[in-house]
C-alpha cells in the first residue's frame, strides 16, 4: 500500500521531501521528513574519515564564498551518506545548532537507522549556485536542488516507498563558525 506525498516547505526550515501528504513520494517511512535537492548528483562524501567523523575538504574549508559553496556541497554529501548507508551524527557537526533544517534531516537519518531503510541511490543532487548577498561571517546561495528519483529500501533490498524526482530553487544560508562555515538553513524559493 502506497500513499502519494509531496514536497512542503518546512517553517523556516527550507522544504521537507518526506512528509505528511507532499509530492513526489509513494509511501514514506514513519516521519521521514528531509531535504531536496537538483541538477548534479551529489556523490557520497569524499572527504577521508578520522575517528571523530568526516574530514572537511580542503576547498570547504576556506573563509571565501568559494569556500562557502564547496562547504554546501560536503554538507549534502553528508546528507546523502547519511540517508544512503544510513549513518545518524554526521551532520551535527557541521550544522549550526539554529538550523531547524539540519535537525530535521538528522532526525531523518535517526530515523532511517531505527526503522533499518535507506535510499537506495543519492537522493540529493545540486545544480549551479549562485552567490546572494550576506551579512559578514555568513554566505547564501541560491541553488537548483533535485531530489533524484530513486527508493527507500528496507536493510533487506525490499522497495518501501518509491521517490520521484523534483527539481527546485532553494536558498541555502552558512555561517562561519570558531572552526569553519557551519550550515545555517535551507529555504524554499518556489
Amino acid at each position: 500500500m502506497t500513499r502519494r506525498a509531496r514536497w512542503l516547505p518546512g517553517v523556516a526550515a527550507g522544504v521537507v521531501i518526506l512528509g505528511s501528504g507532499a509530492c513526489g513520494v509513494d509511501s514514506a517511512p514513519a516521519s521521514a521528513s528531509g531535504a531536496t535537492a537538483s541538477v548534479t548528483p551529489v556523490a557520497s562524501a569524499t572527504a577521508s574519515p578520522t575517528p571523530t567523523g568526516p574530514v572537511v575538504p580542503e576547498a570547504a574549508r576556506q573563509d571565501t564564498p568559494a569556500g562557502a559553496e564547496a562547504f554546501v556541497r560536503f554538507y549534502f554529501e553528508l546528507l546523502n551518506e547519511a540517508w544512503t548507508t544510513p549513518k545518524a551524527g554526521l551532520l551535527p557537526a557541521f550544522s549550526d545548532p539554529r538550523c531547524q533544517f539540519c535537525q530535521k534531516t538528522e532526525d531523518d537519518a535517526r530515523t532511517f537507522v531505527r526503522t533499518k531503510r535507506h535510499y537506495a541511490s543519492a537522493p540529493v543532487s545540486l545544480g549551479r549556485a549562485k552567490s546572494l548577498p550576506a551579512p559578514g561571517g555568513q554566505a547564501y546561495f541560491e541553488i537548483e536542488m533535485t531530489q533524484e528519483k530513486t527508493e527507500i529500501v528496507s536493510d533487506s533490498g525490499a522497495v518501501v516507498t518509491r521517490v520521484s524526482g523534483v527539481t527546485e530553487r532553494v536558498k541555502v544560508g552558512v555561517i562561519r563558525g570558531a572552526d569553519g562555515w557551519l550550515f545555517r538553513d535551507l529555504e524554499s524559493l518556489t
